[in-house]
């Protein structure tokens, strides 16, 4: 489902502050795995995820997304690209203040030309998967942290899109709420969803149902560990 070949990104080229983010990564990953690209802040772990979501274009290599080649499209492919294929996940929730869960996980969807009813009926079943539908009327900083956390899957899951992206999503969430994100990130696996998930937490990648765990360090790859994944949850 997704290939990199080649894989280098620099900010900033020909500054005094350039800096070389990822140095010759290349990766393959599977439809329906659950991977965790794992490593310390500043091991390239984050922009690699970008340039996997095609929300950073490498600085040169390729990006092979469904049998094609992103990297040197434009923005306006990029991004139909994003929203059918990819949700995102982000560390800070990325939530809106001030207005309701339905209107936050609807975000994605306005964009598109899906009718109203339509859309109410996924915000709903969406919400119930996660169960946090009774919450559907809430306004978002009045949720806990667990709870935004699931506002926030269900935000990506609301396009159906074939792969998840998850940014660090336990870093501001306790143990048990830690590792009931995990259980939920797996089931989605279990259910066709590509994983992809940035972390430094043990939590995380001290899993033995993952199919593998890519280790970065100084913006490259160093060590992937290849696992056969515990059977799906029933």
């Amino acid at each position: 489902m997704v290939r990199i070949e080649g894989i280098s990104k620099v900010y900033n080229t020909g500054l005094p502050d350039e800096m070389l983010a990822i140095t010759d990564v290349s990766l393959e990953i599977g439809r329906g795995e659950m991977v965790v690209l794992k490593g310390p802040s500043g091991s390239g772990k984050t922009t690699l995820l970008g340039i996997i979501g095609c929300m950073v274009r490498p600085t040169q290599g390729k990006v092979v997304i469904n049998d094609k080649d992103v990297v040197k499209l434009p923005e306006r492919f990029l991004t139909q690209i994003r929203r059918k294929t990819f949700g995102f996940i982000f560390q800070h929730f990325n939530l809106i203040p001030g207005i309701s869960v339905r209107e936050n996980v609807c975000l994605p969807l306005y964009p598109t030309n899906i009718p109203h009813a339509v859309m109410k009926d996924r915000v709903q079943a969406v919400l119930k998967s996660l169960e946090i539908h009774h919450k559907i009327n809430t306004e978002v900083t009045r949720l806990s942290g667990g709870e935004k956390q699931r506002v926030a899957i269900a935000r990506a899951l609301i396009n159906d899109p074939e792969m998840l992206l998850a940014d660090e999503p336990t870093a501001h969430l306790d143990s048990k709420l830690s590792e009931d994100l995990i259980v939920i990130l797996r089931r989605l696996s279990a259910e066709g969803k590509t994983i992809i998930i940035a972390s430094h937490d043990t939590i995380v990648y001290d899993k033995p149902y993952l199919n593998r765990i890519v280790e970065m360090r100084h913006g490259k790859v160093i060590d992937v560990v290849l696992r056969e994944p515990l059977p799906a949850i029933q």
